[in-house]
């Protein structure tokens, strides 16, 4: 569970969602620093289908929290401990839907 000011509403809101559905290599720059391109040997190209992956609803934190690396994390053999930088954007969906036509999808986005 966490508490989140979402953009266009002055409250802040309790989300405690079911599941996080990611989209990874989703820019040039981004593709090119990654650990799975240099070490599997992907291409540096924007894949054709977009490269989607849970994440479990634990991981969340707010703004300003500290970001706790767990201890098995500790034990991979990276060449420096990191953390790597980057922006989020959630999208709260506010209702259940399926099979959404384009162009009525954004009347079933609560806020971002």
């Amino acid at each position: 569970m966490i508490r989140l000011k979402v953009q266009g509403r002055a409250e802040s809101y309790e989300l405690n969602p079911s599941k996080i559905i990611a989209l990874g290599l989703n820019y040039r720059d981004h593709i090119a620093e990654s650990v799975s391109v240099k070490i599997k040997g992907f291409t540096t190209d924007i894949p054709d289908e977009p490269i989607l992956f849970p994440k479990t609803p634990n991981v969340l934190i707010g703004p300003e929290e500290e970001i706790i690396i767990p201890a098995f994390i500790k034990d991979y053999n990276f060449k420096e401990p990191r953390v790597d930088y980057e922006a989020e954007l959630a999208v709260i969906i506010k209702d259940r839907c399926k099979n959404v036509a384009a162009e009525q999808a954004l009347d079933h986005i609560f806020g971002y």
